[in-house]
C-alpha cells in the first residue's frame, strides 16, 4: 500500500494510517482504530485485509449497515471465500438486508456445505419461520463437529421443547450452561422447566420489544431516537417490532397492538396505554411536567430517562426511585453529515424550547425549529430540512442555543462549531 495524499503535517501512506489502526487497536482503543481504518481505505480501497477489519469493527459496534457494505465489498475482492460469505450473510441479516442474507448465505454453503457460521443461521432461519424438524437436523449436523457449540446447544434445546420433549430440553440447556453459566436465556428457560411451566407460558427467548415509533420525522431527535432504537434491537438479536415502518430497517415487523408477552416502549409523548400493553416502558425523552403532561410513571411501569437534567423532574412524577442507573442516552446523531466544512457564518442561534428565554445579544443566523411551518410542506420534507440544517452547522463557527436540552448542540460540536 503507498498511495498517499497530503495534510497539513505532510504525506500520509496508507501503510502510516494501517500502522495507527493497529497501534489503537493493541491498546483496545476500537473507535480510533476503526477510523484508521477508514483512511486506509480512502487510499487503498482494495486491501482486503483492512477492509474485513474495518467490517468486523463495524460488526461490534451495532453499524450493520456499514459492516455490511464493507463485507459485500470484500467478498467482490475474494468471491471463493465462504468464510466471507457467511460474515456478509451474517451483517446482512441483522442489517434486514433479506436479498443480500439470502444470497451471500446461499454462496457459502455453496462454496463449503460444512462451514459452521452460514450453517448456524441457516438452523436459526428454519427455527424462526417454525422449521423445527430442519432446524434442529442443522443443529446436529454443527454439533456432530463441534461437541460444544453453545449456540447450536441452545437452539436444539428450543427445538426439543417445541415437540414437547421436554426432557432432552432440560438435558439441553443444562449442558448450554455448564459450557457458559452467564447464559441467561438458558437459566430462565432451565427454570421455568423446573418450575413445570407449560409450553404457553415457557420463556423460550426473550419477549418482544414492540416499539411506538411514530411515522419517520427527521426533524424529531425523539422520533429519530425510536427508529433507530428499534434498529437497534433488531441489529443486536432481540426481537423488536414496531408501530409504524421502520426508517433505518423497514424489514422489522409493523404492529398496532400489543401481544400478552409484548414489552411496548412509549416514548414521554405517548400518554396512557393506547396498545394495550401489560408491560410498559416508559422512554422519557424530556421533562415529565412536558409532553407527558406531568402523568405519574406507574410502579409496575419502567422508566428509561434520556438526559440527567430530566432525572428530578421525572422522579417527582414516578411512583418509585429512579436513579442514574435509569439514563440511557440513544446516540442518535448524523455522524454522516455531521463534519466541519470552511467557516463562512459567525454565529447561529437555535430557540427550540427556550423561547421564553431573552436571545444573547449578538448578530446570527435563526436556525428554525423542527415545528416550522416551512419544515412540513412538502415530500421528504421533514428530512430535507434536517439536512440544511446540517449545511448550516457545518459552516458556523459558533453555536447559540436558547434549548439546553436539544440534541442538536451534540450535531453542532461535530460540525465543529
Amino acid at each position: 500500500m503507498s498511495n498517499t495524499r497530503d495534510t497539513a503535517t505532510g504525506p500520509v501512506s496508507a501503510d502510516q494510517c494501517l500502522e495507527q489502526a493497529q497501534f489503537y487497536f493493541k491498546q483496545g482503543k476500537f473507535v480510533e482504530a476503526r477510523d484508521w481504518l477508514q483512511r486506509v481505505l480512502v487510499l487503498a480501497p482494495n486491501e482486503l485485509k483492512p477492509l474485513v477489519a474495518y467490517a468486523n469493527l463495524s460488526f461490534q459496534f451495532g453499524e450493520m449497515f456499514a459492516a455490511t457494505d464493507a463485507f459485500a465489498k470484500a467478498v467482490k475482492l475474494r468471491p471463493n471465500d465462504a468464510a466471507l460469505h457467511a460474515l456478509l450473510a451474517t451483517s446482512a441479516y441483522r442489517a434486514g438486508q433479506v436479498e443480500v442474507f439470502k444470497t451471500a448465505l446461499a454462496r457459502a454453503l455453496e462454496l463449503d456445505a460444512n462451514n459452521m457460521a452460514a450453517l448456524q443461521l441457516l438452523a436459526n432461519l428454519n427455527l424462526s419461520q417454525g422449521n423445527l424438524a430442519g432446524a434442529a437436523k442443522i443443529y446436529f449436523q454443527i454439533l456432530r463437529a463441534d461437541a460444544n457449540n453453545v449456540e447450536a446447544t441452545f437452539g436444539l434445546g428450543v427445538c426439543f421443547f417445541n415437540q414437547s420433549n421436554k426432557e432432552m430440553a432440560r438435558q439441553s440447556f443444562g449442558r448450554v450452561l455448564k459450557m457458559q453459566p452467564d447464559h441467561g436465556l438458558a437459566t430462565e428457560n432451565l427454570v421455568a422447566l423446573q418450575m413445570g411451566e407449560s409450553t404457553e407460558t415457557l420463556l423460550k427467548t426473550r419477549s418482544t420489544l414492540l416499539v411506538n415509533n411514530y411515522n419517520y420525522n427527521a426533524c424529531s431527535a425523539g422520533v429519530r431516537a425510536l427508529h433507530y432504537l428499534a434498529m437497534l434491537f433488531r441489529a443486536a438479536g432481540v426481537p423488536v417490532a414496531v408501530t409504524h415502518k421502520c426508517f433505518y430497517n423497514p424489514t422489522i415487523p409493523i404492529r398496532s397492538k400489543a401481544m400478552p408477552d409484548d414489552i411496548v416502549v412509549y416514548p414521554d409523548a405517548s400518554r396512557g396505554n393506547t396498545l394495550g400493553a401489560e408491560r410498559i416502558v416508559r422512554y422519557m425523552f424530556y421533562f415529565a411536567s412536558g409532553y407527558y403532561g406531568g402523568d405519574r410513571i406507574a410502579k409496575d411501569e419502567c422508566a428509561i430517562i434520556f438526559h440527567r437534567n430530566y432525572l428530578a423532574d421525572i422522579q417527582a412524577h414516578c411512583d418509585y426511585p429512579v436513579s442514574e442507573d435509569d439514563i440511557f442516552t440513544i446516540p442518535i446523531l448524523d455522524k454522516e453529515w455531521c463534519f466541519p466544512e470552511e467557516k463562512t457564518i459567525e454565529n447561529v442561534l437555535y430557540v427550540g424550547k427556550g423561547k421564553d428565554k431573552a436571545p444573547p445579544k449578538i448578530d446570527y443566523m435563526p436556525i428554525a425549529s423542527a415545528t416550522a411551518a416551512q419544515n412540513h410542506n412538502g415530500a421528504f420534507s421533514d428530512h430535507y430540512a434536517h439536512m440544511r440544517t446540517l449545511a448550516v452547522l457545518r459552516k458556523a463557527k459558533n453555536f447559540y442555543t436558547m434549548d439546553e436540552n436539544t440534541l442538536m448542540s451534540s450535531e453542532a460540536s461535530l460540525c465543529g462549531c
